[in-house]
């Protein structure tokens, strides 16, 4: 009965360490794994406005100018979630019979989105790729 007292007098204080040290192995993760939902989440508000912004630019404007002014919504929508992604690289608008007018085009919006706290290290980048597409009918009459 000696040894058990003096087993048990060593096992003082351990159980709030072990409370501690295994409080932050399952925190640490978990926390991470929210901050990147949010940063996905984000992410794809983003692209969502950003999509919206370029489609609005491009059924009203029937001018030359008008893919530049809808490069200008996206980049805006963007930059306004705190994305610094490329407008050119990011808005593409595709047409099924040429982009004439009063034809149906596609436009659509791909964001990247990075690992938080590795894209800085050059890994991490782009790992889930967020894109949104809206459906337009480009301005004026179509031409017989």
């Amino acid at each position: 009965m000696h040894d058990a007292g003096r087993l048990l007098s060593r096992e003082e204080g351990n159980a709030i360490v072990e409370f501690i040290g295994w409080s932050a192995v399952l925190v640490v993760p978990v926390l991470y794994l929210v901050v990147t939902l949010a940063q996905i989440q984000a992410t794809t508000f983003a692209v969502s406005s950003a999509a919206d912004a370029a489609s609005r630019v491009l059924e009203v404007d029937d001018s030359p100018s008008a893919m530049d002014k809808a490069q200008v919504a996206t980049e805006l929508s963007l930059s306004d979630q705190g994305l610094d992604a490329d407008s050119e690289g990011s808005l593409t608008v595709t047409c099924a019979h040429g982009c004439a007018r009063g034809q149906a085009a596609i436009v659509k919006v791909a964001v990247g989105v990075d690992l938080p706290g590795f894209a800085s290290l050059g890994i991490g980048r782009d790992v889930v790729v967020v894109d949104t597409e809206r459906a337009i009918t480009l301005p004026g009459k179509e031409e017989p």
